[in-house]
């Protein structure tokens, strides 16, 4: 992610452990400590769930596989 012409954070995605070889996670989101004060993550996040809903997402109740985020209030799921 860049802001302001300047390399600010980044994500990791990759396969879902203990499940089919077909599904991947978004695992991980890095941001400078700055962008916090901007209340960027916050409104990243909220697009990255508007986005996925515009491209079929859909809300899940339960999360996958082994992803040790059982807390996650924000479970998507599309079929490819």
């Amino acid at each position: 992610m860049e802001h302001q012409g300047k390399f600010v954070g980044s994500v990791g995605i990759a396969p879902l452990p203990c499940s089919v070889s077909d599904i991947c996670e978004l695992q991980k989101m890095y941001f400078l400590p700055e962008m916090g004060s901007f209340g960027m993550v916050r409104e990243l996040t909220l697009h990255a769930i508007k986005l996925y809903e515009s491209l079929g997402f859909e809300h899940i109740d339960n999360a996958l596989g082994c992803t040790g985020h059982g807390d996650y209030e924000y479970k998507t799921l599309k079929a490819l």
